[in-house]
């Protein structure tokens, strides 16, 4: 990133510079623009929501089912692995207004730009009380950058309680390294 390296494998073949890439399912930018993920994510997400609406429209299904499978199907698509990520306001608040289409949708709600004073813990807090039962007390729709922080608390959780095969304990818990890293640390604060 942000480089122009000439970048050889074993063999010797050199690898072609790009300004952007897929790799492990996520778009690498050699800038690390975080948008140009959550675009890719939002366009490969809309076909899916498309469906949804027409599923919405064409069955006699409540709105309770409807909001769980938007929050099902929708939602874990859009944000599935980006808890590796980091974000910026803007860019969280983009993810989080595609999440509000679903539930405006279904529940009827006009958009913001007629509608301002309605947010989107306002819309979530409609959705929330659709789908409530006295069974479901602990089910709450939450945004989905609320999601991607709660799933960045759990992550190095499961890199400690992973095998040593896991690639990504291996870059983030290297034994090997870890003494090199505590090193750098040191010098650095006696700098």
């Amino acid at each position: 990133m942000n480089g122009n390296f000439n970048v050889k494998l074993a063999d010797g073949t050199s690898l072609e510079n790009v300004e952007y890439a897929t790799h492990l399912g996520r778009t690498v930018t050699t800038h690390a623009k975080p948008n140009a993920e959550i675009s890719t994510r939002i366009a490969a997400t809309m076909p899916v929501l498309h469906s949804l609406e027409l599923f919405g429209k064409e069955t006699r299904c409540s709105n309770k089912l409807k909001i769980n499978v938007h929050n099902a199907v929708v939602m874990s698509k859009l944000i599935y692995g980006l808890e590796t990520s980091q974000f910026t306001d803007y860019t969280l608040n983009r993810i989080n207004t595609f999440q509000m289409n679903g539930p405006r949708t279904i529940l009827g709600v006009p958009p913001t730009f007629i509608d301002k004073d309605l947010s989107h813990r306002s819309l979530l807090e409609l959705a929330n009380k659709e789908v409530k039962t006295e069974k479901d007390k602990h089910d709450k729709r939450i945004l989905a950058s609320e999601m991607i922080g709660n799933r960045r608390l759990t992550l190095p959780g499961r890199s400690i309680g992973s095998g040593d095969e896991d690639p990504l304990r291996q870059v983030a818990l290297d034994d090997k390294h870890l003494e090199a890293k505590k090193g750098a640390i040191r010098s650095l604060k006696s700098w």
